[in-house]
């Protein structure tokens, strides 16, 4: 007899509940969102995009400072290797005849 009651009493809950989220897929879907081309979707993902776009800008400024700056002193190490190599050298005097 109380199985009947608890019966009762549940089975339109879990209908409901079921009825409930069907109306609720018909609306938004599986996965949760509204409608994945609304204009708001299209313009946070635009900002988005623009972010990245800046992100990644700042990201190759640097890098393009950081191997001027390498060049810079492999230049100086190459100049500085020279004069020394000029400077080690001893002077050759040649004799006319």
């Amino acid at each position: 007899m109380r199985y009947l009651e608890f019966v009762k009493r549940i089975v339109p809950f879990v209908l409901t509940f079921a009825v409930g989220l069907f109306v609720a897929s018909l609306v938004l879907g599986l996965t949760g969102q509204a409608n994945t081309n609304s204009t708001r979707s299209y313009k946070s993902s635009e900002r988005y995009e623009s972010f990245k776009l800046k992100m990644e800008n700042r990201r190759l400024k640097r890098e393009n400072c950081r191997l001027k700056w390498e060049r810079k002193m492999r230049e100086r190490r190459e100049a500085k290797q020279k004069k020394d190599i000029i400077n080690l050298v001893p002077p050759v005097v040649v004799e006319k005849k």
